[in-house]
């Protein structure tokens, strides 16, 4: 008897523990880079062209609060390539920059105050853990291929908001959301400027990298 006087409790403060978690996914809105284009340095010429793979991924979890706020921490994955091109004083190489990142958004949210469909705002600051590697294609790569290989952080302010549905014990929450990165520049993460291994990150003047990111995600939380 007396262990069932303590196992109820427990079992009723579990279940009003106010953390919930599960899965985001999406699609990314805008590019990792700017509109493909043409960079003009002095003697150099570069052009570049970024892709960003059409999904966004990666575990949510949420504490609520009361009067209707939350705190959220997600980590979303999304890979990365970036190709690139230039002509050194009548010298021409050409490559392209696979590159995977995680990204640590950490958010307060406002719920508003309605039965079903609860809009929401949430703002905060992400993080950006990026792996990169610079592989040379033109004139043929040595023996392993990989000029430089380097992980980078970045950090940026986050905003978005969107929908919290309650259906039975699920939370389905699609959402728009915004990032706009402090520093972004692409080449300082790999370390390697083009043509390849003509200059560092230290000196080097960059692929043109979007500080603004935005994206289409789809919460699913218990």
């Amino acid at each position: 008897m007396r262990s069932l006087l303590l196992v109820f409790p427990t079992a009723i403060l579990a279940a009003a523990q106010p953390l919930s978690f599960g899965v985001k996914a999406g699609v990314p809105l805008t590019d990792i880079g700017n509109t493909p284009g043409v960079i003009n340095f002095p003697g150099i010429y570069n052009s570049s062209f970024s892709s960003t793979n059409p999904y966004v991924i990666g575990p949510t979890i949420e504490v609520r609060l009361p009067l209707g706020l939350a705190v959220e921490l997600d980590a979303l994955y999304r890979h990365l390539d970036y190709s690139f091109s230039s002509n050194y004083k009548g010298s021409f190489s050409a490559g392209k920059t696979p590159a995977s990142a995680w990204e640590f958004p950490l958010m307060l949210k406002y719920r508003f105050h309605t039965k079903i469909a609860r809009p929401f705002l949430a703002a905060g600051i992400s993080w950006e853990f990026l792996s990169a590697g610079v592989e040379q294609t033109i004139p043929p790569p040595p023996p392993g291929g990989i000029e430089s290989t380097q992980q980078s952080f970045y950090t940026g302010f986050v905003a978005g908001g969107g929908i919290d549905l309650h259906l039975l014990f699920l939370h389905f929450s699609p959402e728009i959301r915004y990032t706009r990165w402090g520093s972004h520049d692409f080449l300082e993460s790999t370390g390697v400027c083009p043509p390849v291994g003509t200059c560092t990150s230290s000196s080097g003047p960059g692929l043109p990298v979007s500080q603004n990111q935005a994206e289409f995600l789809l919460g699913i939380t218990f």
